[in-house]
């Protein structure tokens, strides 16, 4: 474990400064020349301002917010010929552009080439978990649950499986399947069965490609 906490008691005089903030410059300085540096990153553009950045360790709030192009950039800046172990920290919430990456990586552990399932480790919490908050502001979770059918299971309760800009909301609960007219449990399909797709580039990024099957009564 590389990680260290300074207890007050461990500095010799108490009334020595660790490290002083400069607002202009948004960043922490340590004696050692050693550097926290606060930073923005809005859009695509903001992202390129990072090339040639190097740093030890990145925290990013909120990676959901962030879609995963902007995320290859930045975590590019990792980087650096010390012996200091380089780390990336990531917080966030379910939903957001960044939504699908985040949860292939760290929730379905579904990788891509070059990617090592040993580089990356998930750690569920909920707001059960802030004592400090429930302690504070008690009726915070009151607010979470009076949020809309899909932030309420985002937010409360960490549903992955849910985000804002789904379409078909009724999923959300996930019910037994027979209350679902026109949803049947998986089946494979014979091989003589005659296959069809459809596809629509649609407007923009989004797309659609849906395969169909006709069974031998003709019925899709």
């Amino acid at each position: 474990d590389s990680s260290y906490v300074i207890e007050l008691e461990d500095v010799p005089d108490k009334k020595q400064r660790l490290a002083s903030y400069n607002d202009s410059k948004k960043n922490i300085v340590f004696p050692n020349k050693s550097r926290i540096l606060f930073r923005y990153l809005d859009n695509e553009k903001d992202a390129e301002r990072f090339q040639g950045t190097e740093v030890d360790i990145l925290f990013i709030d909120e990676a959901t917010h962030q879609s995963e192009e902007k995320m290859k950039k930045l975590t590019a800046c990792v980087r650096g010929a010390n012996d200091f172990p380089k780390r990336i920290y990531l917080t966030c919430n379910p939903g957001g552009e960044g939504h699908q990456w985040v949860k292939r990586l760290f929730i379905d552990r579904a990788y891509k080439t070059g990617e090592d399932p040993e580089d990356y480790m998930f750690i569920q919490s909920s707001v059960l978990d802030n004592k400090a908050l429930l302690e504070k502001d008690p009726d915070y979770i009151k607010q979470l649950e009076a949020l809309p059918p899909k932030l309420k299971a985002a937010w409360l309760y960490g549903d992955w499986n849910v985000y804002e800009g789904q379409f078909f909301e009724e999923f959300i609960d996930r019910p037994d399947l027979e209350s679902f007219t026109h949803v049947i449990e998986p089946f494979e399909i014979p091989d003589d069965w005659k296959i069809y797709r459809s596809f629509d580039w649609g407007y923009g990024k989004p797309f659609s490609c849906g395969w169909w099957a006709l069974d031998y009564d003709g019925m899709a």
